[in-house]
């Protein structure tokens, strides 16, 4: 790959002005192809050097298109070395989008990652993720978005734009107009802030936009039934078949201090005898995604 360039200055005879002066082009050549811009600048052919790109004399005139032009060399080569030291292909089209102002960088939106993010994990349930993660994450992509709507008025926003009050905005909007509690809006922040950090670690964003941001949550004291209220749990009737099963799920996720998520994915394998004659469980735990295997309280019990 060449990272060679070659800048001179000449006049356009036929982009003369009406006091027969005659315009000054810069040409920049990369790579065998040629890329003219005007100067904005003018001479007279008489006061021209072609051979050393410049305008002739020591006038004050003079001193001052040859001093533009020195300005101008100047900014090509700068342009040149700031390509090659972001490790981009040095090319003729790179350089006149610099020298235009033309960006050619991607816009990164913050949905669209959010999409892909949820795709990816998606394609990922059952071996990664549970069912349970993913519907975790699609709702809270759905609440950024809805709060993107309430407060901005966009489906979608520029990543680069998220900051500090975007988020104090957005906790404020899932406290009150979602009506989450702290550790409810904590969770989706959280939810949230991993999209942020995909951001990050892949050179979309140059700055964490949480920084600052306070994401603790509040110890809550949870009440819990005593064997009294178990029993009538245990010994109330239901007229539909389907409560009963519920409260049945629930009675055995009590004794064996099984979360849902992995009573559902519970099969009769995972059930045996232990050493003791008792039913024992044997299972590996959603929660904390480790290949660990546990045991849990008798089934029996």
């Amino acid at each position: 790959m060449s990272t060679s360039m070659s800048v001179l200055f000449l006049i356009r005879k036929d982009k003369g002005n009406h006091q027969s002066e005659s315009a000054i082009y810069m040409r920049v050549t990369i790579a065998g192809q040629r890329f003219e811009v005007s100067t904005k600048r003018s001479v007279h052919p008489a006061n021209w050097s072609a051979e050393a790109g410049r305008v002739k004399g020591i006038t004050s005139s003079a001193k001052s298109v040859n001093n533009f032009l020195e300005s101008l060399l100047s900014k090509a080569y700068s342009h040149q070395r700031q390509i090659l030291n972001e490790g981009k292909e040095f090319s003729m089209t790179e350089f006149k989008n610099r020298w235009l102002g033309v960006s050619t960088e991607r816009i990164y939106m913050l949905m669209e990652i959010f999409e892909e993010h949820n795709t990816q994990m998606k394609a990922l349930v059952g071996h990664e993720f549970s069912p349970l993660t993913l519907e975790r994450y699609t709702t809270s992509k759905k609440h950024t978005q809805e709060f993107m709507k309430w407060k901005y008025k966009v489906d979608d926003m520029d990543i680069r734009k998220l900051n500090y009050q975007f988020m104090t905005n957005y906790e404020f909007w899932l406290k009150s107009v979602r009506k989450c509690d702290h550790n409810t809006s904590m969770k989706y922040l959280s939810n949230f802030k991993k999209i942020v950090n995909i951001c990050i670690k892949s050179g979309w964003l140059d700055r964490d936009p949480f920084v600052g941001f306070k994401m603790t949550k509040r110890e809550v004291k949870r009440p819990f039934l005593v064997e009294e209220e178990l029993n009538r749990i245990i010994e109330k009737t239901f007229l539909m078949p389907r409560m009963s099963q519920v409260r049945d799920i629930f009675i055995f996720c009590c004794y064996t201090r099984l979360a849902y998520a992995d009573v559902e994915k519970l099969t009769r394998e995972e059930i045996t005898t232990g050493i003791d004659g008792e039913k024992w469980i044997w299972t590996r735990q959603t929660k904390n995604g480790t290949n660990n295997t546990h045991s849990f309280a008798s089934a029996g019990t």
